[in-house]
């Protein structure tokens, strides 16, 4: 079967990372067949879409021939077992710190390491991937944020250099208007979606999928350009 991915968590001591007080970020890595590069695809466990939604959005860019990594920024539980659900989803400094973690460990991992990668996230962990893409980390080709909120990080956005896509739903309207400015304020190349309707209910169901392909397809495009000997798909 064609893009048959390999589960590899099992080797990695089930996708850990240890970057913060010896603590452990779960994760699920997917390797397929000769990987033209890496997404990284993180989500907090609390006040976000299910996970279903983010196994669907992974998969897409498995199927275009990534491998994936889906890791929960707050499954460590380090603020404790009586932290609210949703403690960690406010703070997008400490988030951009967990996705950095998260590059520096696949940057060590031989399978993956070396890879060209993307970033994807929604809400504020979009939010934190652009301030860690603002830092322009080796090996970045793209990053994608999915109802973004930019009206936390604007005063990164014009550092940004990697090529950038914004997707926004038309309910939301504080977010889709605090994107549109964002995209005026991003210097790199740069595009914006705009999907009708509610996009965080959408994601629950074959909207995910569909959120899924335009990041893969906007990864690939820029990974391609890495790759001079292999076509645009």
């Amino acid at each position: 079967m064609p893009n048959q991915a390999t589960h590899e968590a099992a080797a990695l001591p089930p996708a850990t990372l240890v970057p913060i007080d010896g603590k452990s970020l779960p994760g699920q890595l997917v390797i397929p067949p000769s990987p033209i590069g890496l997404a990284l695809v993180a989500r907090l466990e609390h006040g976000g879409p299910a996970s279903g939604a983010y196994e669907a959005i992974a998969r897409a860019f498995v199927d275009k021939g990534f491998a994936s990594f889906l890791v929960a920024l707050d499954a460590a539980n380090d603020a404790g077992a009586s932290a609210p659900a949703g403690w960690l989803r406010g703070d997008v400094a400490l988030i951009s710190e967990r996705i950095g973690a998260v590059i520096r460990w696949a940057a060590a991992d031989t399978r993956i390491a070396g890879l060209p990668f993307g970033l994807f996230g929604v809400d504020t962990v979009a939010a934190a991937a652009l301030v860690v893409a603002s830092n322009d980390p080796p090996h970045l080709a793209a990053v994608v944020g999915c109802n973004a909120r930019t009206d936390l990080v604007d005063r990164v956005l014009g550092k940004i250099a990697v090529p950038t896509l914004l997707i926004a739903g038309t309910r939301a309207t504080d977010v889709l208007a605090a994107n549109r400015v964002a995209l005026e304020e991003l210097r790199c190349e740069k595009r914006m979606v705009i999907a009708a309707g509610n996009l965080k209910e959408s994601l629950q169901g074959r909207g995910a999928r569909k959120v899924g392909n335009l990041a893969a397809r906007w990864l690939d495009r820029h990974v391609a350009r890495r790759i001079p000997s292999r076509p645009v798909r």
